[in-house]
Parts: structure tokens; sequence; C-alpha cells
């Protein structure tokens, strides 16, 4: 292991200097990206429950379906016409307009609170999608093990320091004043992202290969004929689908919980910030060291595996121990396995694949699809509801029990047979 990261800090220094800019001001995006969105989340959830109670969260999850296919074909369209950059800069100033308005009318207006907590499920898997597909198609696959985790790390960094504005402030201030510091953040990242591009364009003029972005066809369905055509695609779109679905079950039993043990809106957004804060931190030693562990020790197939045989083990503790303080745990549990392990190796499956891949498939797959499973998993609560099911939450952990089963043989399946071009790419 010592002599392992020896050759990763020696290698690190025989980088170009476009390379380490590039590599740092990447770091400063996700930075900024995660540190706005511990803000916003615990923000929005929590006005959001005041305004309408857990129980209305379905109805907000089917919402964004028809809002997240706009939102792709936008993307698509735009980024053939307009490029990266003025795409990013277009979605953060609609971003940062939208909190600076909700700052004055969430608390007041319900309708405003429904459409925010739609919109901020959104653009932060925006912000996301415009760095990775640029970080793919610029890192070579043999830097993936050790750079994605250093990426992350960072990212969980801003998430952790993030969490303590609501933990800190919310009471004070008021949950709503603190969507203004979006465009602080925002303007910070723009800045970086910027920089990001610039440094991209001058590795190439120094000579160091990187996949070229550009897009042959103005086809705003681009992305769902790649995955249509793809059986590795629809892999990738597999195992999102089952995360956020169960994601989003679990989210639904948590807030279940919270809303019966904490009612008053401040004070939970308080508890929501300090809760982010410790799965953060357990985020960042996942994403700096967890990952890379996993992967170098264990191999990509098996970490594969972990994720949700985790996942099962976690929700049987649930199902022995119905109670507030296990179901929190839980809950942190999942969200920090998500925000780490399971995104840096699912981030590692797009690495061979051609950059029409890496920004149209992966946009339908990481946005559509990611938010759009919990359409999924809200029709399954309102089906329960409308059964008139006494404990809800009890017979969802059974459904997720089924989810988990079927996630490892979906993982068995694909790696079964042959090795992932993935495993090819970074041996």
């Amino acid at each position: 292991m010592k002599q392992r990261l020896l050759e990763i800090s020696s290698e690190l220094k025989s980088y170009h200097i476009t390379e380490k800019l590039f590599i740092l001001f990447a770091m400063i995006c996700g930075f900024c990206i995660t540190s706005e969105y511990s803000v916003t989340k615990p923000v929005s959830y929590s006005v959001f429950i005041s305004h309408f109670s857990a129980s209305y969260l379905p109805y907000a999850w089917l919402a964004t379906v028809p809002v997240n296919l706009l939102i792709i074909m936008l993307y698509n369209k735009c980024l053939t016409r307009f490029g990266c950059f003025k795409t990013t800069l277009f979605t953060v100033l609609t971003t940062a307009g939208f909190n600076v308005i909700a700052t004055f009318t969430l608390k007041d207006i319900a309708v405003f609170s429904f459409l925010h907590f739609i919109w901020k499920d959104i653009y932060v898997l925006m912000m996301f999608q415009f760095l990775w597909s640029v970080i793919h198609s610029t890192i070579s696959s043999g830097k993936t093990k050790y750079l994605y985790g250093f990426l992350y790390g960072m990212g969980g960094l801003g998430a952790a320091l993030g969490s303590f504005i609501p933990a800190l402030l919310a009471t004070k201030a008021g949950s709503e004043m603190l969507l203004l510091a979006t465009p602080i953040i925002y303007s910070v990242f723009i800045f970086s992202y910027k920089g990001l591009l610039t440094m991209r364009s001058k590795m190439e003029t120094a000579g160091i290969k990187v996949s070229s972005i550009e897009f042959k066809k103005k086809d705003a369905k681009g992305g769902f004929s790649l995955i249509k055509n793809s059986k590795y695609l629809k892999f990738i779109l597999l195992i999102v689908v089952f995360m956020q679905i169960s994601a989003s079950l679990i989210d639904f039993q948590f807030n279940s919980y919270l809303e019966q043990a904490i009612p008053i809106k401040d004070m939970r957004t308080a508890y929501l910030g300090k809760m982010f804060s410790v799965v953060h931190t357990v985020n960042i030693f996942l994403q700096l060291f967890g990952a890379y562990i996993l992967v170098q020790f264990v191999g990509l197939r098996r970490s594969h595996f972990l994720v949700p045989a985790f996942f099962t083990l976690n929700i049987i503790s649930f199902i022995f121990f119905p109670v507030f303080r296990v179901v929190t745990m839980c809950y942190a549990s999942v969200k920090s396995f998500d925000y780490s392990v399971f995104t840096i190796i699912k981030e590692m499956l797009y690495v061979p694949l051609k950059v029409e891949e890496k920004f149209r498939a992966k946009a339908v797959i990481d946005v559509f699809a990611y938010r759009s499973s919990k359409a999924i998993s809200s029709l399954l609560v309102l089906g329960l509801q409308m059964l008139a099911i006494t404990s809800v939450t009890k017979v969802i952990s059974w459904i997720l029990l089924g989810i988990f089963t079927l996630w490892l043989l979906s993982v068995f399946y694909l790696f079964e047979k042959q090795e992932s071009p993935t495993e090819q790419a970074i041996s």
C-alpha cells in the first residue's frame, strides 16, 4: 500500500502544469456544487414538509418526470448549438435566480415550494453532468482509480462544510434566507468551470491526448438511442434505477419518521444540516480512501456486488428495529455509500465509452433516469397508501429487500460472462 501511494505521488508530480490546473479547477467545481446543494437540500425538504407533509413527497417525485424529460431534450439541443460553457452558464444563472426568488417566496407560497423541491432535484445533477462529462473526456483511464477519489473527496469536503450553514444558521436566520448562498457559491463555480475548459484546451495544445468534444448530430433524443443499442449502457441504467428507487423509498421512510419526531421547521432544517454534515464527513473518507481501496484490492467486479449486499444488511436492521434512530442510521448509511462508493464505481463504468455516450447517454442515465426513478418509488408508495395498509414503512422494507436481490442478480449477469470494458480499460 505504501509503495502504491509513493507511485501515485510520483506520478502526480510528473503531470504537466495544465493537467495539474485542470484537476485543481475540477476540484473547486465539485466543491462548489456539493457545498451549495448541502444548503439548498435541507431547506427545500424542510419547507416542503411544512407546507405539505412527508406524505406528499411521492407526488413531487412523480412531477419530476415530465420536467426531467423536458430538461434532457433542451440539454441535448443546447449542447450542440451553444456548447458546454454557455449551456452551463445558463443553468447556473437559472438556478441562482430561482433560489434568490425562493428566498422571499417559499415561506408564504406553497406552490413555489413544490416547484423549488422539483428543481433542486434536477439542477444539481445537471451541474455534475456538466463537470463529469468534461472530466471523463479528459482524464485517461489509467488514472481513474485514484484521481476520481481525490475529485469526489473534494466534493465531500464541500458537502461537509456546506452542511454547517443550515446546521448553525437555520434557527437564527431562518431556513429560506440561507438560499442567498447560491449566487455567491455559483459565481466561484462558473469562473472555475471556465478555467477547467481553458486548461483542457491548453492540454491539447501541449500535446496531451484528450478526447475531442464534438457532437455530430443535432438530435434531442440521441442519448436514448445510444442506450437502446448498447447492453453495457443498459446495465449502467439499471443499477442507477435500482439505486435511486431504493434511495427514494428509504428517503420516504426517514422523512415520515422525521416529521413526527421534529415537527418545528427550523429545528428540522438544523437537524438535517447536522445529520448531513456527518454523512459528508464519512463521504470524505470513503471518497479519498474507501473507494480506491475497494477497487484496488477487491476489484471493480466485487465492489459492485458489495453495494447492494451492504444495503441488504442495512434494511434488515431497520426491519428488526423500526425506530427513529435506526432509520436515521440506515438513511445516513445509504446516503454515504450513494454519494461515495457507488458513485465512484458507477462513474468508472463510463471510462471506456465514446464522447457522444459520455455526454448524451450519460445525461439520460444520470439526470433523467436518476430522478425519474423516483416516479416508480412514488407509484409504489401511493399504491400502498391507496390500499390503506397500516404500516407502509414496514412493507417498503420488504420491497427494498426484493430490489436489492434483483440488483445483485443484475451485477452477477454482467460480470459472470466476461470482464467488463471498464475493467479492461483501468487494468
